[in-house]
This record gives structure tokens, C-alpha cells and sequence, in this order.
């Protein structure tokens, strides 16, 4: 009997790795335009604390075959016209992200695509460079993503758009937005804990640590990128000279989106007026996209947090002396 029914076994066995297998396929770079804008929960179980889930991911240079270019740059404040060109926001988290974003669907009426989260497996992060080397432009493309230099791939580089925050109002809308999200999620799907940014800066736990250094986002894939900050900000520095058209201001958004349009009018010429006309619909997305719960952090801990995150204050500062020439140059001061 045990032999007769070793074949149906057999079958079995393999139809559940096959089915297995294609479960385990990560398929959700890409997704509709009418599932972007809603698209926000991270890929993790809403119980498990994003960071502890990838606080161990080592970052490695992935090993794709390269084209030589004749293209150096820089490319930083250069007029670019044209429609064929890809378009690659890779906005760090909690920098008004979601309304430039909301503000370009307005705007642009071309392809859309989203690219998975930067702490994601190394597996990913090479396929997700893969599928972006698979677009056409013109498209533009949104997500949490290291920089990668994409110029050898398409007839016409890319165009590299981020937006810096300061780091400690930063640091505290991360926090809190780890715990309790923001008014446009359900609350449930967030940590709620009781811990505040004042008692674990005082602490010196990892959440409030070095980890929230987002430069590396500027600085690539990779792995020195985590492993020595003093080369990583450099190359960071060196990143959005060569590759970024404009790296905008959030506490400055609505001169960031000028300078946006006036640097590529003919993607984003509408930029402006799409982000002024988010409200029409009733809903006040700034309002929305505000963290709860968050608390400010006393003046007497600011010195510290900004010690903990002083590369990115060193980036911010540098990435706003651009901006405000970039301002003076356009009569925007």
C-alpha cells in the first residue's frame, strides 16, 4: 500500500514547492497607479518593529554588467528638457515624500512605478535595480531606494530628484511615525508603545541612534555606504553634484517645487499648481500625512540628537547651500 501511494506523495511534495516557490517571488515593485497613492504599509507583519526586523542587512555593490558612457556631469541645478528621460525620486523617509509624490501625479502623465523599500534583503535591492533598467522612459519612479547610477542605461540619464529635512525635526517625525503612523493610517498597524524620544535619546538606545543617518540613501548600495560615514558623506556630497538635478527643502517645499518645474518644465512643468490643487478635493493632505502623537524635542537634548545624526547635519547643510543659490539664481529668495 505504501507503494502505491509513494507517486501521489512524490506529486504532492513538488506542487507545494512549486507553489512555495513562486509565494516566496517578490512581484510587488511595481503596481497600478490607482494602488500607488494608497501604498504606504511596509512589508513587514504589522507586529514586528521595522527596524529590529532588518537592523542586521548588510548592503553589498550589486555585480551588474555596466556599459561604458561618455556622461560625467554633473548634472546638479541643469536645465533638463525633453520627454525622454526617467525620473528617480528615492525621497528619504518623513521628508514630505507622499506630497511630492501626490503633487506629481498631478503633474506628470506618463508611466508611474514604485520601487521597493531600502531596508529590504539584498536580494531585492538587486532586482529592484533590474526592473527599474527595464523602463521606457518617460517614467518616473518613487520609493524609499538607494541611489543607483543608472546613466549608461537608457539614451538620456536620469533625473535624480530628493528633498533633505532637518535632521532632528526628522529624527522626531520618524519616531513617533514608527509608533503611531499618521492620520492618513490606521493607527493599529503601528507599535503604539509608551516610549518617547526624550527618554531614548537620554538612554542612547539604537532607535534614536546613528540608524537614523538617511545620507546613505545618497550614497548608494554600497556596503562602505553603512560601514565607514566618513566616506559614505563624501560620496554622498560627490552624488548630488554629479547625478541629482535638485535636492529641494521641506521646510521650503513650495519653493523646492519652483525651482522643480523651472529645472525640468517640460516632465514637471505642472508641478506647482498640482501640488496647490491637492486641497480641491476637500481632503488637507498636509494634514493627513502629519505624524501623531509626535512631541518636540527639549533644547536640551537637541545638541545631542544632532551630534548622533551629524553626518546628515553636515549633508543638510551643504544640500541647503545649493538649494539657496539655486533660489538667488531663479529670483526666489
Amino acid at each position: 500500500m505504501a507503494r502505491c501511494l509513494s507517486p501521489y506523495f512524490a506529486i504532492a511534495f513538488l506542487f507545494g514547492a512549486f507553489v512555495n516557490y513562486f509565494m516566496a517571488l517578490d512581484l510587488g515593485f511595481f503596481a497600478p497607479v490607482d494602488v500607488l497613492e494608497e501604498r504606504h504599509v511596509r512589508d513587514v507583519n504589522p507586529g514586528t518593529d521595522r527596524m529590529k526586523a532588518t537592523m542586521n542587512v548588510t548592503l553589498i555593490k550589486p555585480t551588474l554588467k555596466s556599459k561604458k558612457s561618455s556622461w560625467t556631469g554633473p548634472r546638479y541645478g541643469q536645465t533638463v528638457k525633453g520627454m525622454k528621460h526617467v525620473i528617480i525620486m528615492n525621497d528619504i523617509p518623513r521628508t514630505a515624500g507622499r506630497l511630492l509624490y501626490k503633487a506629481a501625479l498631478g503633474a506628470f502623465e506618463y508611466n508611474w512605478t514604485t520601487v521597493a523599500d531600502h531596508l529590504v534583503q539584498i536580494e531585492k535591492q538587486k532586482k529592484n535595480i533590474e526592473e527599474v533598467e527595464k523602463l521606457k522612459p518617460p517614467t518616473l519612479v518613487h520609493g524609499h531606494t538607494s541611489f543607483h547610477p543608472y546613466t549608461d542605461v537608457w539614451e538620456n540619464p536620469p533625473i535624480y530628484i530628493n528633498f533633505v529635512r532637518e535632521p532632528v525635526a526628522r529624527m522626531e517625525s520618524s519616531f513617533y511615525y514608527e509608533r503611531f503612523g499618521d492620520y492618513a493610517q490606521d493607527p493599529s498597524i503601528h507599535h503604539n508603545d509608551n516610549m518617547t524620544l526624550e527618554m531614548c535619546v537620554k538612554k542612547g538606545l539604537v532607535w534614536c541612534g546613528p540608524w537614523w543617518n538617511w545620507h546613505i540613501l545618497f550614497c548608494g548600495y554600497d556596503s562602505k555606504c553603512e560601514t565607514d560615514h566618513e566616506w559614505s558623506l563624501e560620496k554622498a556630497k560627490k552624488n548630488i553634484d554629479k547625478y541629482y538635478t535638485f535636492v529641494g527643502i521641506t521646510e521650503e517645499l513650495e519653493t523646492s517645487l519652483q525651482i522643480i518645474e523651472l529645472l525640468v518644465p517640460d516632465l514637471l512643468g505642472g508641478l506647482f499648481k498640482a501640488y496647490k490643487d491637492l486641497n480641491d478635493d476637500g481632503i488637507n493632505w498636509n494634514d493627513l500625512f502629519r505624524t501623531r502623537n509626535k512631541k518636540r524635542l527639549s533644547h536640551r537634548l537637541e545638541n545631542k540628537a544632532r551630534e548622533i545624526m551629524k553626518d546628515d547635519v553636515e549633508l543638510y547643510d551643504y544640500a541647503y547651500d545649493k538649494f539657496n543659490q539655486l533660489k538667488v539664481r531663479f529670483g526666489l529668495e
